[in-house]
């Protein structure tokens, strides 16, 4: 798996990408192709509080970003696409979230 993503310009599908290689250990997912951006963390992949907080987590560390300390995970990202373009403007910015909240 591909750490810390470098904040440049990196496509939506290379964030599905290294996301889906994130989420694979953590929803006990074989295939990648089980984690398209439609698939739903809690219906349809079975996620429940403890792996959303691991997803956090890791998505923080893997892609090098800071999300919202209030995010609620199931109510405001509940697609792997949600995810993929949350992560997608959050490295827009170039800094992490909470360094944006604070300017």
């Amino acid at each position: 798996m591909q750490q810390n993503v470098a904040q440049a310009t990196v496509s939506r599908e290379e964030i599905l990408r290294q996301l889906q290689e994130t989420l694979k250990p953590i929803l006990n997912v074989e295939s990648a192709a089980t984690l398209r951006p439609e698939a739903r963390f809690r219906e349809d992949l079975q996620g429940d509080s403890l792996a959303m907080v691991d997803i956090v987590i890791a998505v923080e560390e893997g892609f090098g970003i800071k999300l919202r300390s209030d995010l609620d995970f199931f109510d405001e990202i509940r697609t792997v696409g949600d995810a993929v373009e949350l992560i997608h403007r959050q490295m827009g910015q170039g800094r992490p979230a909470a360094a944006a909240a604070e300017s």
